[in-house]
């Protein structure tokens, strides 16, 4: 008897946290994947405690290189299946293109794009397999226009519905589904760290 998992990254805080609760509610148990240790333990002690089920844990930052072989390689020897993949994690920023410091640009694309895309491909070709599966990207209303100074944000976001879109279809002949979430602004601590 295999148990699955929902995996959601940027799970700690916001949207993630709340989408965290969400599938605990409905008895997944849950991989949590974000940045900061001590936030990380508090969410799972506080959903385990709530909801009884189980909540692993994997401290990893997106916007280094590498950061999705390391998800892989724990999700490979702990054996969990990952029946429901959350690429929530994002990262904005806000200002003028040519006065973006320099080297912000990759590390936005690696956690917005990057690691979205590698962890996409990994799981979806377990789900294909299986002929089960979910994946949930997070965008945001950003996607369908462009954002003058808002411009990676808002292109890394087009990136992500549009990959969405075509995977859905790709893949819902084996019954996997694929959904794109794109909320307005919504109060989180994002706005803070995009200044």
């Amino acid at each position: 008897n295999i148990e699955k998992y929902t995996l959601i990254t940027g799970g700690s805080d916001g949207i993630g946290f709340e989408l965290a609760k969400v599938f605990a509610k409905n008895r997944h148990n849950l991989i949590i994947v974000a940045r900061n240790k001590i936030k990380l333990e508090k969410v799972k002690n506080e959903i385990e405690k709530e909801y009884k089920i189980k909540v692993e844990i994997i401290q990893c930052d997106l916007s280094l290189d590498k950061s999705s072989e390391y998800i892989k390689k724990i999700v490979e020897e702990k054996n969990f299946i990952v029946n429901n993949l959350i690429n929530n994690a994002g990262v904005g920023s806000f200002g003028f293109f040519n006065e973006e410091k320099d080297g912000f640009e990759e590390k936005l694309i690696n956690i917005n794009i990057v690691a979205l895309t590698a962890l996409t491909k990994y799981f979806i070709k377990d789900m294909v397999k299986r002929r089960e599966g979910g994946i949930l990207n997070v965008a945001s209303t950003a996607a369908f226009v462009g954002g003058p100074k808002m411009s990676m944000y808002y292109s890394s976001k087009a990136y992500v519905l549009s990959l969405t879109e075509a995977l859905h279809d790709e893949v819902k002949e084996y019954g996997i589904r694929v959904s794109c979430l794109c909320p307005g602004p919504v109060k989180t601590s994002f706005q803070e760290k995009a200044g």
